[in-house]
């Protein structure tokens, strides 16, 4: 089966005669500016990108109390916003799409920007470049004026087909992170999406090391929830997953059709359902989140690392030649 690779992997064992760190291994995700001295950090690997409530459900203010707590950024759209009254917003990723107009409040306000590229079809395919900019120098035009504007992080919003080209073409644009997403919106992931999803986290990391930018930071858009699928991701490559899947879970969505969008100041919350939630189903989200990271940190400290980024494919023990091959991608010259 296609996920074979994936699955027929398992953490090597703790090495032996030696104490785990007495410290907490850090999970932080740092975000340098490569224009200027800023940069951008927040303590845990996760994004929320597609809550899956309204901002005008009553759990909302809970919902982004228990973001701001634990430091886990709120990707927003493009938006007019008004005046950041509501004082538990919490770091906020601002999203426009490639053929947007970005404000002046919305780059003053926001702590790193994504220029998405790709525009979801009716179908669920997702397609690459699908308005305006066609070509990568056109694309590094786009990023050199938003940086004449915006001092905050800016990123790129990839759709996982041709990575290896891809990834490459946005280290040459300069751009301070990526944000890989599946060609295919699945509430759960198909056996070839596990393929395409750990082939192209590996290979977006892979062309890092080739571009001698190692800890260049990778976030993953995929529906995962279980902390032993995110900690193989994290050695695969991803700096850090989106935790939309596992809020979804605790926050069950309804059809699309069962809700308006709110107008205002989070009117342009990228969500696809939404649900009403209750503070019940707000303090799951944080038993699970903490859950995850108590696992994260625990396997950390028995491989003796103090900090994810430190977590690699050597870590990793392949069952199968394919699961081989996808623990030394990071080594190869082209992708299998």
């Amino acid at each position: 089966m296609h996920h074979a690779a994936f699955d027929e992997m398992i953490f090597q064992a703790a090495p032996l005669g030696e104490s785990p760190p007495a410290h907490q291994p850090s999970l932080s995700v740092h975000i340098p500016v490569l224009a200027s001295n800023k940069s951008c950090t927040h303590p845990l690997p996760f994004l929320a990108r597609h809550p899956p409530l309204a901002s005008s459900d009553p759990a909302w203010p809970a919902f982004c109390g228990l973001l701001k707590d634990l430091g886990i950024p709120l990707q927003t759209e493009v938006a007019a916003l008004e005046p950041l009254a509501v004082t538990n917003i919490p770091l906020r990723f601002s999203r426009r799409n490639i053929d947007e107009g970005l404000s002046n409040t919305e780059l003053e306000t926001a702590e790193a920007v994504e220029i998405h590229c790709a525009a979801r079809t009716p179908g669920g395919r997702v397609a690459q470049f699908p308005i305006e900019i066609t070509a990568w120098h056109e694309l590094k035009i786009l990023i050199d004026t938003l940086r004449e504007l915006a001092s905050a992080p800016i990123g790129l919003g990839l759709v996982m087909g041709d990575v290896a080209t891809d990834m490459s073409n946005a280290l040459a644009a300069r751009v301070d992170f990526v944000i890989l997403e599946l060609p295919t919106a699945h509430a759960e992931l198909q056996p070839s999406d596990w393929d395409t999803l750990a082939w192209g986290v590996a290979t977006a990391r892979r062309m890092c090391h080739q571009a001698d930018v190692p800890a260049f930071p990778i976030y993953v858009d995929a529906p995962v929830t279980h902390s032993d699928v995110m900690l193989k991701l994290f050695a695969l490559g991803a700096s850090a997953l989106t935790i939309d899947a596992l809020a979804a879970s605790c926050v069950p969505a309804q059809p699309a059709s069962a809700y308006t969008l709110p107008k205002g100041m989070l009117s342009g919350i990228s969500t696809s359902a939404i649900a009403t939630a209750t503070p019940v189903a707000v303090a799951n989200l944080e038993k699970k989140l903490n859950q995850c990271i108590t696992e994260i940190k625990l396997r950390l400290r028995q491989q003796q690392l103090e900090h994810l980024s430190d977590l690699n494919p050597d870590h990793l023990r392949a069952l199968n030649s394919r699961s081989a091959q996808l623990c030394c991608l990071r080594s190869l010259t082209t992708t299998p």
